[in-house]
């Protein structure tokens, strides 16, 4: 933390000591400003709001005693007290107006001095970060209401100020199923405040408006001609130390407002514009306005499913790819997050359905149920797509008969359970013996083995899909235990699943 010292001593060369003392300490601090008159510190002292203060007790027209009690009255600032000798009345009277300690000049020196700031800056840091938990409350109370009420040390009205906001948001990914995404990493929005942003501009509160929402109150001084300009570069600040703290996010950076209670609309808007932010990639800081001029319209998405089941159903795959690439892209040029996920979930529940009336392997749909990003969610449903076709096609192929088909129906439906030959032949109502004959024409395999290998391409699926567990896969997909799992399947493919799992990660 650095801190802003003020010193006050009718003699230079004191201050200077001082001054050269503050060199020797590992502190991190400023010099805020110096005066050997206590006259003409006291409004400065109070303009400035130091963190720390140093007075001389003994001082012409104003004693140091006087400067301090004017002082607390404005502001609040640790005041240390130097004087030449040891005076009770003087640390009594002291103590009585609110002085932090007095110090003698002639014990002063580097290590007297280091000690005492390191415990002083301590102090300091943590009535600043209460103070900050009451400014958070009051400011997201103000945000979020339409309360005039704020406190004075956040809006303080200067000639030709200006106003803005900076508001945080983290990438929440798409949940294509209703799930905890993890813990979101912590962000101090005290530092958030802290940060040395650009000359011009003044950041008066940050505050954590939610979960994954942070949001900032900046002041644009007067003097400065394109505050959006610094704001930008302020939200390039904000954006790094996020990535720093593990946080995934984007910046928003408001319109510049003339008037500080415009401030509460302003905060709506930006909470409506953060929700365009998940299709927009490649940076991390946006402006209000570019979000806001996309032009958006209404998309229907009953109609864009009927060209697609249209496709499909006439097994017209590149056309059929066509529409859902287009169906996608619409999407993320008119929909926010929420409407674009429930877009992306119906076109699920198309894929699902199809596959059910089809009698397809419903493992072609064992996806994530989260996704980073857009592209990946995208990717993930266009290649279910392009599964359900390559399978619809093997089956066209196969030319089997009405028995067999009837018996891959049952396999394709009921593969995760512990099923068997005889199981099968009752559902087909013919002999065990007859199934038997019949695949070892049609298919040129024993009904046990098809069973196997269609678990096995099942559990194959799950790992490229992205499911980790193997303790999961091979009671998903209907084998009796681990060990005869990894036998199979190494019989099958020449190594272990967990080899297999790592080589499909490495790619």
């Amino acid at each position: 933390m650095k801190v802003r010292i003020f010193i006050v001593d009718d003699e230079q060369m004191a201050i200077k000591y001082l001054k050269y003392l503050l060199e020797s300490t590992d502190l991190e601090y400023e010099v805020a400003g110096q005066a050997t008159n206590s006259v003409k510190a006291l409004p400065e002292i109070i303009r400035l709001k130091p963190d720390i203060v140093f007075v001389d007790i003994n001082m012409p027209v104003m004693d140091g005693l006087e400067l301090s009690e004017q002082v607390l009255k404005k502001i609040t600032t640790k005041i240390f007290l130097l004087t030449s000798y040891r005076d009770f009345d003087y640390v009594k009277k002291g103590i009585q107006i609110g002085i932090t300690d007095y110090i003698l000049k002639n014990e002063l020196n580097e290590e007297t001095l280091g000690k005492l700031l390191t415990k002083t800056v301590g102090d300091i840091l943590v009535e600043k970060k209460k103070q900050h938990l009451i400014l958070e409350h009051n400011v997201r109370e103000f945000l979020l209401s339409n309360s005039m009420d704020i406190e004075d040390h956040v809006y303080e009205h200067r000639p030709m100020q200006r106003y803005a906001l900076i508001e945080a948001v983290r990438r929440t990914g798409i949940c294509m199923k209703h799930r905890n995404q993890g813990s979101i990493p912590k962000v101090d929005s005290y530092e958030l405040q802290t940060l040395v942003y650009p000359d011009g501009i003044v950041c008066s509160a940050f505050t954590e408006m939610s979960s994954g929402e942070l949001c900032g109150i900046f002041f644009i001084q007067g003097e400065v001609t394109d505050g959006q300009v610094l704001l930008k570069q302020a939200g390039e600040q904000i954006a790094e130390y996020l990535s720093e703290c593990g946080f995934d996010g984007a910046c928003l950076v408001s319109d510049t407002k003339y008037h500080f209670l415009e401030l509460q609309n302003t905060y709506r808007e930006l909470k409506g514009l953060a929700e365009y932010l998940y299709a927009c990639t490649g940076k991390k800081v946006f402006r209000a306005s570019e979000i806001r001029e996309q032009n958006r319209e209404k998309i229907m998405s009953d109609a864009w499913l009927e060209a697609l089941n249209d496709k499909v159903e006439k097994q017209q795959s590149k056309e059929a790819w066509e529409v859902l690439q287009d169906f996608f892209e619409n999407c993320r040029r008119n929909l926010n997050v929420w409407e674009y996920t429930e877009c992306l979930q119906s076109v699920l529940r198309y894929l699902k359905s199809y596959i059910q009336k089809s009698h397809l392997r419903s493992a072609i749909l064992d996806i994530p149920e989260w996704y980073p990003d857009t592209e990946a969610a995208e990717t993930t449903l266009s290649e279910c797509l392009g599964l359900i076709f390559e399978e619809a096609k093997q089956d066209e192929q196969s030319g089997c008969s009405l028995y067999v088909q009837q018996a891959i129906e049952y396999i394709r439906r009921n593969y995760s359970k512990n099923i068997s030959v005889p199981d099968i032949a009752q559902a087909v109502k013919i002999s065990e013996g007859h199934l038997r004959r019949l695949f070892k024409q049609e298919l040129n395999m024993k009904v046990v083995d098809y069973l196997t290998e269609y678990r096995l391409e099942c559990a194959k699926l799950l790992m490229k899909n992205g499911e980790n567990s193997l303790s999961g896969i091979w009671e998903r997909t209907g084998f009796t235990s681990a060990q005869y799992f990894s036998y199979v399947f190494k019989r099958k493919e020449g190594m272990l699943p967990k080899d297999y799992a790592k080589k499909i990660r490495n790619g």
